[in-house]
């Protein structure tokens, strides 16, 4: 429930600063920079904690493929997928597997 938390507040933080810093941006407001620079190193930590789940579970190798190739290239509609469907499906199958 924790972890689930961590990631929602920070998907949302993500999406806030992304916004937030390419309104700066428009406007040439300092500050800009560091506002998307943070937005990006905040998805990319969401992508390593989401590696982090997927790639010690169970599903097949060509699933977890796709997951680190979406999260590398394909960030934000790959975020959008796992938290919408991906992530319980995942822990669902990891923790089902380490109680057997």
């Amino acid at each position: 429930m924790m972890k689930n938390q961590v990631f929602l507040l920070l998907f949302i933080l993500t999406i806030v600063g992304s916004f937030a810093g390419a309104v700066l941006k428009i406007m040439h407001a300092p500050g800009a920079d560091i506002l998307l620079a943070a937005a990006l190193l905040g998805g990319y930590v969401f992508a390593v904690l989401a590696l982090w789940e997927i790639l010690p579970s169970s599903i097949n190798k060509s699933e977890k493929l796709m997951w680190m190739v979406g999260f590398v290239f394909l960030n934000w509609i790959t975020v959008i997928l796992y938290l919408a469907v991906g992530r319980n499906r995942i822990v669902r199958t990891h923790q089902r597997n380490l109680s057997s």
